[in-house]
């Protein structure tokens, strides 16, 4: 039980020490790859252009950022962007001259397509403290909702349709037995035998005899 005590603490311990923490004016990124070597020395010269691109985009606004100044729209470059440590996860803190870290955060929030573009990362893969990842709109489903019940009302009406007509057919071909009945007592009343055959001489000579 100590023992298993002892390597969960020394396992926090570790990755205490190991964790990344960037000061107030820096700007914290953490790169999720499968293998963090492949975020290597050029990678990292292109996130650093990228995010000069991004600040003197930012800063060239007609409406001028509070914390832009003069430098950060003409002379902002790579030189000026600086990695100061990292960790092997991978993780880096950033600074820039002249730079706050809220001019930081909301010049790679403006540029965001670009850094994902560039880096072929996504908000997923490339996280940046300070910055959320944007809401993503609603996905519109393949099959449409509102066609479930319409397709179940007109279903129904045609079920309703084909029993009414089949209702209708059958009792069209059906010969009521009572029509039958009445029809055969009213023959007999008045005498006449629908089955007997009168031939045309035999009335002719009864006629004569009358």
């Amino acid at each position: 039980m100590m023992r298993g005590l002892f390597y969960v603490f020394l396992g926090s311990f570790l990755y205490s020490a190991h964790a990344l923490t960037c000061n107030d004016e820096e700007l914290k990124v953490t790169v999720k790859v499968t293998d963090p070597s492949l975020f290597d020395e050029y990678e990292q010269y292109l996130f650093k252009g990228t995010l000069a691109y991004a600040i003197r985009k930012f800063c060239s606004l007609p409406e001028k950022p509070t914390d832009c100044n003069a430098g950060s729209v003409d002379m902002t470059d790579t030189v000026n962007v600086h990695i100061l440590q990292t960790s092997n996860r991978f993780a880096m803190c950033i600074a820039v001259n002249d730079s706050t870290l809220t001019l930081m955060e909301d010049s790679f929030r403006y540029s965001r397509d670009r850094f994902d573009g560039g880096l072929e990362l996504n908000e997923d893969t490339l996280v940046v403290n300070g910055v959320d990842p944007t809401l993503k709109p609603d996905s519109e489903p393949a099959f449409p909702i509102w066609l479930i019940p319409f397709i179940v009302i007109t279903c129904l009406v045609v079920l309703a349709a084909v029993a009414i007509l089949g209702y209708t057919v059958y009792q069209t071909k059906r010969t009521p037995k009572h029509i039958d009945e009445a029809s055969l007592a009213d023959s007999d009343e008045f005498g006449v035998d629908s089955n007997v055959y009168v031939d045309d001489n035999d009335m002719g000579a009864a006629r004569t005899a009358l």
